[in-house]
């Protein structure tokens, strides 16, 4: 996503060629091509609004066909076989999804565990604290979401809010049908566009993954706020500063 920012910015061949076989190799599963590609696209969407001109939107889009054309030649090895199962009728597991199916696996996609990351449909092991530690544990884990929306008190340019927006729409999307406007989901799994890739979306908590990188960059921008606001204070170097920068991309 960040060299997708950069690239699409500075139309950087090498940054573009780098991030497209990256796109590649990001994609593990048919769910991270598609979540990288919406990643892509809306560094993309970020690009061509702030683009004063045709001519530079121009730009934007033959830096966003270069990236994309190396990411389908250097994926081909996995693509052709995989539409030649989907025109065969077998593109997905072999099992029958209905909204039912939908509802349960949104069944703990509530807007306190989504935010959170704690919103799987089936816990393989219990990670809430016990022993009178309930609370502490809710406490905690509301931390990367709290320091990632900080963003917003330190600044509010228009990349901080891009950012912000792609994390709520990410996080609508991980609540699957388990918000009052869950039909938009089962319109998305069955009856959109993309409903021959229902299989794909059809567990709401894979969103997480996209949503938790972008909470990623958002705190790299709190932390750098941060640094500013106190760096008169305690005369902060760029040395400190460049530190408080790469512990928040390792968080």
């Amino acid at each position: 996503f960040i060299g997708a920012m950069k690239g699409l910015g500075d139309h950087d061949v090498k940054t573009l060629v780098l991030t497209g076989l990256l796109w590649t190799v990001g994609s593990t599963s048919v769910h991270y091509t598609l979540f990288l590609g919406i990643l892509i696209a809306g560094a993309f969407a970020y690009h061509v609004v702030g683009r004063s001109t045709w001519e530079q939107r121009a730009s934007s889009l033959k830096s966003l066909s270069l990236l994309t054309l190396v990411f389908l030649v250097s994926s081909m090895y996995w693509i052709v076989p995989y539409i030649l199962s989907i025109l065969e009728g077998a593109g997905g597991p072999s099992s029958v999804l209905t909204v039912e199916v939908l509802d349960m696996l949104s069944f703990n996609s509530d807007p306190f565990n989504v935010i959170r990351g704690v919103g799987y449909w089936w816990p393989r092991v219990d990670i809430v604290a016990h022993g009178g530690l309930e609370i502490v544990w809710e406490i905690v884990s509301l931390v990367v979401p709290v320091v990632a929306y900080a963003a917003l008190v330190f600044r509010r340019d228009r990349l901080t809010l891009f950012l912000v927006g792609m994390a709520l729409i990410f996080t609508f999307l991980s609540l699957g049908t388990n918000w009052p406007l869950g039909g938009i989901y089962v319109w998305l799994t069955f009856d959109s566009p993309f409903g021959f890739l229902g299989w794909v979306l059809r567990d709401p908590d894979k969103w997480s993954g996209p949503l938790f990188l972008i909470y990623s960059m958002l705190m790299v921008l709190t932390i750098l706020g941060l640094t500013d606001r106190l760096k008169g204070k305690w005369k902060l170097g760029s040395e400190m500063r460049n530190e408080a920068v790469a512990a928040g991309v390792v968080v």
